[in-house]
């Protein structure tokens, strides 16, 4: 079982998805940028938001399945203003899409993590070693 902590944001002001949530088959973890689903968690408890959740995913995988490219480092530049070190933002156009890096290092993370770009505007299908997801991309 992976850790869902990386893929949800306790401190979410939308309570729904503040943490992981179930439905009788899977358990989710999201931001509102990024979902992973994974077998059932039974000490996950269930959420009316699952079912929302589930109507994400598509009923068929993509045919063609890939490795994700190699994401570069986050890169950190002082701020002038304030004196500290931030990150710059940094994407990663992949097919006809472009990513933040910071969910790609995420995913990328995950084991054996293959990744598929349906669109521009609808994101990213992937598949990992117990579960699979969505990726919203960035909008610029």
């Amino acid at each position: 079982m992976i850790d869902l902590a990386p893929f949800y944001d306790k401190n979410e002001s939308r309570s729904n998805i503040a943490a992981p949530f179930s439905d009788a088959e899977h358990t989710y973890a999201t931001d509102g940028k990024i979902i992973v689903r994974v077998p059932l968690c039974p000490n996950v408890p269930q959420s009316d938001f699952a079912p929302k959740a589930e109507q994400l995913f598509p009923l068929r995988k993509p045919e063609k399945m890939n490795r994700l490219p190699v994401i570069p480092d986050a890169r950190f530049v002082e701020c002038p203003k304030c004196e500290e070190y931030i990150t710059v933002p940094d994407y990663t156009g992949i097919g006809v899409a472009r990513f933040d890096n910071k969910y790609l290092r995420k995913i990328a993370a995950l084991p054996n993590a293959l990744f598929a770009v349906t669109d521009e505007s609808s994101g990213a299908y992937f598949t990992f070693d117990g579960g699979d997801g969505l990726l919203m991309p960035v909008r610029l």
